[in-house]
């Protein structure tokens, strides 16, 4: 095992190509669009009408993390104007919150500065609906986030050469 050391990486939190771990509230509806998406199987679609204003979507998250530096999604909705609130934390979603407000119709990538939070976890992942009008959608794809980490790499050891010298040099060989 190999353990590099820390930086940020930029790592994928998730796919939003399943519906696992989602949830929503009231009358929104939940699928998975396997024809408009960004890249990958699918995006993660909400659709609703009017009245949807405080409904919530709710994603499961469960992630350690050390030092979080931004967060990054793509984001597709069907008007412009349209708002939705979008909020993490370790234990509530408000405790780091942002208003989206759509200025197109067609996939943008969101990122989001996090002032490198030091949370010790991510255990909340919401977002709200401000404003909603009859047949409103909106998709989200390929959640990832820039946190300060180590990657722990299992490389498989093909050979390793010790030779007793005044150098005292290990060779090692990775790989398959």
């Amino acid at each position: 095992k190999v353990i590099t050391k820390e930086k940020f990486f930029r790592t994928t939190l998730n796919h939003c190509e399943t519906l696992d771990d989602w949830t929503v509230s009231g009358s929104l509806s939940k699928s998975i669009d396997l024809t408009d998406r960004v890249r990958g199987a699918g995006s993660f679609k909400v659709e609703f009408d009017s009245g949807s204003n405080n409904e919530t979507i709710d994603l499961a998250v469960d992630r350690k993390v050390v030092l979080l530096r931004k967060i990054y999604f793509y984001f597709r909705c069907s008007r412009v104007g349209m708002k939705i609130r979008f909020g993490f934390g370790e234990s509530s979603w408000t405790e780091k919150q942002w208003d989206i407000e759509a200025d197109r119709t067609g996939w943008k990538l969101l990122e989001f500065e996090t002032d490198s939070v030091s949370f010790s976890k991510i255990g909340a992942w919401r977002y709200e609906i401000i404003n909603s009008e009859d047949d409103d959608f909106f998709h989200v794809e390929e959640i990832e986030i820039v946190e300060k980490t180590a990657l722990h790499l299992e490389l498989q050891l093909r050979e390793a050469k010790y030779e007793m010298k005044a150098e005292k040099v290990v060779s090692l060989t990775m790989g398959q």
